[in-house]
């Protein structure tokens, strides 16, 4: 099952050919209003009782991503290397796989980044009160300061599709037709 946050102002259009091409179901959660990323992922686990499942970012094309998260147990961040941490801040994580912190862009170094994949166990969101508006700065700190947010290194290409270069670069190098 596929779920996607959209907002009742976007006019997006629901395709049923993506389903029946991929032999999958498509649901769709409408905010009323917009609730960011955060609360976006809270109102998620309000109306599903999933007890695991995986958050991909819209704006994010990975490839290979999900073997390495079969075998998850844990709440856990998708990494990946990167010799652009500068762009996107990077992660550390100690020899337990636990992540440690989070360093700001602007470092300029390789390193570890967030893959914009999460995979979660829905019982490490429900310490999270309903004025939660942020997945990274709010969730994701809390999960550090509690212990319970892991890496996972994540192998193939990465490529952050929000950003209009990057976007281009994708489109003319894959094609999604």
């Amino acid at each position: 099952c596929v779920v996607i946050r959209i907002s009742k102002w976007t006019g997006y259009i629901r395709d049923k050919k993506i389903e029946k091409k991929f032999n999958i179901t498509i649901r769709y959660i409408t905010e009323e209003t917009q609730l960011g990323t955060g609360g976006a992922l809270l109102n998620f686990c309000n109306i599903y009782s999933y007890e695991e499942f995986i958050l991909i970012n819209g704006d994010t094309w990975l490839t290979e991503f999900f073997v390495e998260f079969l075998e998850c147990n844990r709440t856990s961040i998708g990494l990946i290397e990167s010799n652009e941490s500068s762009r996107y801040g990077s992660v550390q994580i100690g020899p337990n796989g636990r992540v440690s912190r989070f360093l700001e862009k602007g470092n300029k170094s390789t390193g570890l980044i967030n893959a914009g994949v999460t995979f979660f166990l829905a019982d490490d969101l429900t310490q999270f009160g309903s004025q939660i508006e942020s997945l990274e700065k709010q969730i994701y700190p809390s999960l550090v300061k509690n212990y319970s947010l892991f890496g996972t290194k994540l192998f193939g290409e990465f490529i952050d599709i929000g950003i209009p270069v990057d976007y281009e670069f994708f489109i003319q190098n894959y094609s999604v037709g």
